[in-house]
């Protein structure tokens, strides 16, 4: 019964987002699997780190470049905060391409892979000299009701 109660909680996740790359990149697509209501993310400036909080606890989101003077980059981040066991983890999945690449994925493809996944992912792509890692954690002292999330967007110098 009371593993039935935590399941039906609805985590909230603080995203972490970083922008290593050399322009601003914004969010093209946030798939919402959780039923939990949230604005689309704010763009990450280059350089730059922010902070969102509307994230619900199982979704996806997906950014790309805001230049158009060369082959467009894309980055997706994707959680699943919905179970969490003692012991056990969230898990996060990420990956990178061309902007063609990563908006072709499919939700089925990308929950696939999301359902595979473990507590931290990494992903690089030599062709469009992309990288993205994240990584999914508990809160302490709010567990399970909050969950972390951090991932970095970058590219290959």
């Amino acid at each position: 019964m009371a593993s039935e109660q935590a399941n039906q909680v609805r985590r909230q996740v603080l995203a972490t987002l970083g922008n290593q790359g050399p322009s601003e990149i914004y969010c093209e697509r946030y798939m919402n699997w959780s039923d939990r209501p949230g604005p689309l993310p704010p763009p990450v400036p280059a350089g730059k780190v922010i902070e969102f909080s509307g994230f619900g606890d199982w979704g996806a989101v997906l950014y790309n470049e805001l230049r158009v003077t060369h082959q467009q980059k894309g980055w997706l981040v994707a959680w699943d905060a919905r179970e969490f066991t003692i012991g056990g983890s969230y898990k996060v999945y990420v990956t990178c391409g061309t902007k063609s690449e990563i908006d072709n994925l499919t939700e089925a493809e990308i929950k696939k892979s999301l359902e595979k996944s473990f507590a931290e992912s990494t992903a690089a792509d030599v062709e469009s000299r992309t990288t993205a890692n994240g990584v999914i954690k508990s809160l302490p002292n709010v567990v399970p009701a909050v969950a972390s999330l951090i991932a970095n967007f970058g590219v290959i110098a």
